[in-house]
């Protein structure tokens, strides 16, 4: 038990974003960073026999995007513009790669889901009072606040420890395990009751975030459902009207990222007993930032204009009426963030980078989704597959490679043999 609390910490310090300080290179250092070091060394000073015998196959997957992305500076020129982006993926393949190997007996590996849903669960009242203190008393708080300007600045928005969008692919985790242990048959009733009041919280908290990244969990629980006819008979039935809301909420977010939408106006003429609602078609900020990725990729297709370099060639990939006229408008000045896993891999590292994320995604899924003969459908390393497919979706939304506490999930699952499952 001594040796699982370094891991613990670890585990429960990931949805903690608050900077500690800065590196050389501009990389902010989290609390989860200091707790990795400090967890790595007293497993290797304690239990190094638990990461071996090591697994060819996670260690060549692992080296595929940092070896796509490696290729891709060294092809575009892209020079120290790419170390950043070197550095994080490689730090993200170390972390899936660690807790791949780490060996946890079923006990332990449940310990530390018990944690991780116990720093959900904190990090969601942390967002979920802050939103009742801004909508009920007007207090100010980053916690959560009304400052999105897509949203026209009129409507709360839960961020938490996290930030909104980051805060939505966080709660995809949760839910997903907060599902498998309702879903096992050994919790007893209290312990059920509060993985209820648990999911509650988590589904509340994500549709306060009111970000695009939700589609992740609504698709993540809608293939749960078809997975868990026996176990949670309520997911069971509502599984097809999950699918399609899903489904809406893919369409909607394809439309809130192509045009602003808000404000919405309702009128009313007395006169003509009619009610008419204007919305608003005006071009979104993330239309043009996608329409710059893309750019790019047809610029330089094979191996994209470089890691790290989006900012350097956004001014060049857009004109000045798209940035004036869109909402926001861009300030003539570089803008760093493409907003997207995909479209930005696509512009800085065209087919070669996007092809290595490809081959990982692609690995993970069929690890973690086949069905082996000695489990059923229904087990906690097929969950977490589905809850990546939702991951995967959120990440055409917003940047999802380098989050710790992704990579820590699918690595555990990945960790996770079949015969060890209780379920």
């Amino acid at each position: 038990m001594l040796r699982l609390w370094p891991i613990l910490l670890y585990v429960m310090s990931l949805p903690l974003l608050w900077p500690l300080g800065t590196l050389p290179g501009g990389k902010v250092v989290a609390p989860a960073d200091v707790a990795f070091v400090a967890m790595l060394g007293v497993v290797l000073a304690t239990s190094p026999r638990r990461l071996f015998p090591l697994q060819p196959d996670v260690l060549i997957v692992s080296l595929v995007p940092l070896g796509a992305v490696v290729i891709s500076a060294l092809a575009s020129g892209a020079g120290k513009a790419a170390l950043p982006d070197i550095l994080r993926v490689g730090y993200s393949m170390f972390v899936l790669g660690f807790f791949a190997h780490y060996r946890l007996t079923v006990s332990e590996r449940h310990l530390v889901i018990q944690g991780w849903l116990i720093a959900g669960a904190v990090v969601a009242v942390i967002g979920l009072v802050a939103y009742v203190a801004v909508v009920g008393f007007g207090a100010k708080t980053l916690l959560a606040s009304n400052d999105s300007v897509n949203l026209g600045g009129r409507v709360v928005r839960i961020a938490s420890t996290l930030g909104p969008q980051t805060l939505a692919l966080y709660l995809v985790t949760t839910t997903v395990w907060c599902l498998a242990l309702l879903g096992d048959p050994h919790p007893s009733r209290w312990g059920r009751h509060l993985l209820r009041a648990g999911l509650g919280l988590f589904l509340v908290v994500a549709g306060l975030s009111m970000t695009r990244p939700i589609v992740g969990i609504v698709v993540a629980m809608a293939l749960i459902g078809y997975a868990a006819r026996g176990r949670l008979p309520m997911l069971w039935r509502v599984r097809h009207a999950l699918a399609w809301a899903a489904a809406c909420l893919v369409v909607l977010g394809v439309i809130v990222t192509i045009w602003t939408i808000v404000p919405i106006r309702l009128e009313r003429d007395r006169d003509r007993q009619t009610l008419s609602m204007t919305v608003n078609m005006q071009t979104n900020a993330y239309a043009v930032i996608h329409a710059a990725s893309l750019r790019m990729f047809q610029a330089s297709p094979l191996v994209g204009l470089g890691p790290g370099t989006f900012g350097d060639h956004f001014l060049e990939m857009t004109t000045p009426e798209e940035r004036r006229t869109s909402w926001p408008p861009f300030p003539e000045e570089p803008f760093e963030d493409p907003h997207s896993s995909w479209f930005g891999w696509a512009g800085e590292g065209g087919i070669v980078t996007l092809g290595g994320w490809l081959v990982l995604y692609g690995w993970l899924l069929g690890q973690l989704l086949r069905q082996d003969p000695s489990e059923g459908p229904f087990s906690l390393r097929r969950l977490t597959g589905m809850g990546l497919v939702g991951c995967l979706l959120s990440g055409f939304h917003m940047e999802i490679t380098h989050l710790k506490f992704l990579w820590t999930f699918l690595g555990l699952a990945v960790g996770l043999r079949p015969h060890q499952e209780e379920s």
